[in-house]
């Protein structure tokens, strides 16, 4: 294959695992995200530093503060060590939206976030063919900014198909 061609189908290849790991998040669909990631890569996601295999629990037991998330993917750059090589470096931008649920004493909340995935991917077995094998080595989690905002507004009406975590939802199913 052409190395113009190749190196198009790995960026699309590694876009891909970004928007994998978004639905993975937001679906909590831990199996998803688990799959973008190499065996003992790293993650630096804030309060949690340490190996994937720790970092899933560590998400499940966080999502349970939010009654849902929504992850934006902007600008992605993805750049490669050199013409041959199995590693390459991507910086995503990303809003996220996370619900917190109201009680008695206060309206439901959204926690909105600016942030980049700043990650080291790496294609471990340099015989797979393009755009196969990548996936994430090591995460950066980069904060510019956030905010905290109260929801005064009613909820959607029954007639609409609501999105659920798990495998409840309608991605999932593909009706």
């Amino acid at each position: 294959m052409d190395h113009s061609l190749r190196r198009l189908v790995d960026r699309q290849a590694i876009h891909d695992v970004l928007l994998r790991y978004c639905r993975g998040i937001d679906r909590l669909d831990l199996d998803l995200v688990r799959q973008c990631y190499h065996p003992g890569a790293r993650d630096h996601h804030g309060a949690f530093v340490g190996p994937v295999e720790d970092f899933l629990p560590w998400v499940a037991e966080q999502v349970t503060r939010f009654e849902s998330t929504t992850h934006f993917l902007g600008n992605v750059l993805v750049e490669f060590d050199d013409d041959n090589s199995t590693v390459a470096w991507s910086e995503a931008y990303c809003v996220a939206f996370h619900r917190l649920a109201g009680d008695d004493q206060r309206l439901p909340r959204d926690s909105i976030a600016g942030f980049r995935y700043v990650d080291r991917f790496e294609r471990r077995d340099p015989a797979a063919p393009p755009g196969e094998g990548w996936r994430i080595a090591d995460r950066r989690v980069v904060v510019d900014w956030n905010r905290l905002d109260e929801i005064d507004a009613p909820g959607f009406s029954p007639s609409y198909l609501l999105g659920r975590r798990g495998g409840d939802d309608p991605v999932v199913d593909r009706w």
